[in-house]
């Protein structure tokens, strides 16, 4: 009975123990660059990360079809949401299952040490994405050395493609409405902050080549 119970003990230990993130050098998270942060996970969601003296109080919610992480001031996930960060369903499906994938905050691949608990997806579920493609950045013409941006199109209604997206260089992660029209010739590319209907004033807008187009649609 002793040794039993001690099983016991030592198990639950081990499920109350922190995940250990950790960021790579490669995409298979082989070779570790450093360790990055603690987390634990409390049975509703709320994930308490401790890192170099700071602490942060996060929550992963479905949002419109889309994943967001959601910061909060207090511990236990409590008071005003502080800040509110997209984050792609190819990271959320790899992080949250514990395996390799790249964080744009980090400029680097991350992993957990170990899948975390159900409780850590218990506001997002399956989310209702549909993700169609996704879209990275590179250094080089050979595509071997991600630069860090990345874009995922989820869906559409009118020709406005939702896409949830990491800036390069950026302390924040994004989603809008895109849309490409041609106008006097030129390819024109507009961004909306309505990521339904890409309606109202575009907030950015660029011009492109055709090419550009062909690889970024291929």
């Amino acid at each position: 009975m002793a040794g039993k119970l001690k099983w016991i003990v030592l198990l639950l230990a081990e499920c109350q123990a922190s995940l250990d993130m950790s960021s790579y050098h490669d995409a298979s998270c082989e070779t570790k660059k450093t360790h990055l942060h603690y987390w634990d996970v409390s049975d509703d969601g709320c994930c308490t990360v401790r890192s170099n003296g700071s602490i942060r109080y996060l929550k992963f919610v479905c949002v419109d079809r889309g994943v967001l992480q959601a910061t909060y001031p207090q511990a236990g996930c409590t008071g005003n949401v502080k800040a509110r960060e997209p984050k792609t369903w190819q990271w959320w499906l790899e992080a949250s299952a514990g395996k390799c994938t790249f964080d744009h905050l980090e400029a680097s691949f991350i992993k957990f040490d170990r899948a975390p608990l159900v409780a850590f997806g218990t506001r997002v579920g399956q989310c209702g994405v549909n993700f169609a493609t996704g879209k990275y950045e590179y250094e080089d013409s050979s595509c071997t050395q991600l630069l860090g941006e990345v874009q995922e199109v989820n869906y559409a209604r009118n020709g406005c493609p939702d896409i949830t997206g990491t800036g390069w260089k950026q302390a924040d992660s994004y989603r809008a409405g895109t849309r490409f029209t041609c106008s006097r010739g030129r390819l024109v590319h507009e961004t909306f902050k309505d990521y339904f209907y890409c309606s109202g004033a575009p907030y950015l807008t660029s011009v492109h080549t055709w090419a550009w187009f062909h690889a970024y649609s291929g």
